[in-house]
């Protein structure tokens, strides 16, 4: 059960598959109104507070750090680790600040300069955690996955 799982995670189009499936969905989670959302997030609008800006970015962090891992993992199968790791944070960076400049057009949304911080916080996370642990991998297991893939 445990290798048809990793076999079939291990596929390209599947890798490929869950990218694009996470980034449309974090597109419409972070440019969704906040009194309508089209997913549920359960936060009411309300006046910035300290507490409430420090929660929203420490989501921001930890789902740009997910962001980070998922698309180092789908490129790393077509680019070495670090030039798919770079190609990763360049073009999340981008994406991070394009989305912080799109809620200018969302009501009741706005950019913000701590949100552009915070994404880049948990792309640089994500992407630094899974470059060590896949060098590690490669370091560990070099004899039988030489041939999958360079550092």
């Amino acid at each position: 059960m445990v290798r048809t799982i990793y076999r079939i995670l291990n596929m390209t189009p599947v890798r490929w598959l869950i990218a694009v499936a996470w980034m449309v969905f974090l597109t419409i989670l972070l440019l969704q109104p906040l009194d309508n959302p089209v997913i549920p997030t359960g936060v009411k609008p309300a006046p910035p507070t300290f507490m409430r800006e420090l929660y929203f970015s420490s989501m921001h962090a930890l789902i740009f750090s997910i962001t980070a891992i998922i698309w180092t993992w789908t490129l790393v199968k077509h680019f070495s680790i670090r030039t798919a790791m770079w190609i990763a944070v360049i073009a999340l960076f981008v994406y991070g600040i394009g989305t912080e400049f799109a809620q200018a057009q969302t009501p009741g949304r706005a950019p913000q300069r701590i949100d552009i911080l915070a994404n880049a916080v948990g792309i640089t996370t994500g992407a630094w955690v899974l470059y060590n642990w896949l060098a590690g991998l490669l370091e560990r297991f070099r004899p039988q996955i030489l041939a999958n893939f360079t550092v």
